[in-house]
């Protein structure tokens, strides 16, 4: 009879971690799901960003103390339209477009934010 109980509790425990180990294993299998997770995590930060900074355009025209203020501003609209429909085309982007389009986003944003602080600084 004691033969048996050492016997049952590695069993039980080796039953009990199975679950665990499948889990696991399984996360690591899968980097299609780690890598959808990188990108969803990516493109929610610049439609977040780039909806900050629409805000904030929106309230520097606004607030513009002159129609040349306010002109310098408007400037900034069609690069951020287009920064806009990049991240669109992110979100579309399968995994071997990603990069390369990833990449003139980035460009897109960029030259956006000069436009955005070449009207800041008048």
């Amino acid at each position: 009879m004691t033969m048996k109980i050492p016997f049952l509790v590695p069993a039980c425990l080796l039953m009990l971690s199975l679950p665990l180990a499948r889990a696991a294993a399984e996360a690591v299998a899968d980097p299609q799901a780690a890598y959808e997770h990188a990108v969803r995590a990516y493109v929610d930060a610049a439609g977040d960003q780039l909806k900050a900074i629409r805000t904030e355009l929106d309230r520097l025209v606004k607030t513009a103390a002159s129609a040349d203020g306010r002109k310098r501003f408007e400037l900034v609209y069609p690069k951020l339209d287009q920064a806009d429909q990049m991240l669109a085309d992110l979100k579309n982007a399968g995994p071997a477009d990603f990069d390369s389009i990833k990449s003139k986003f980035e460009q897109t944003r960029a030259d956006m934010l000069k436009t955005l602080d070449a009207a800041r600084n008048g």
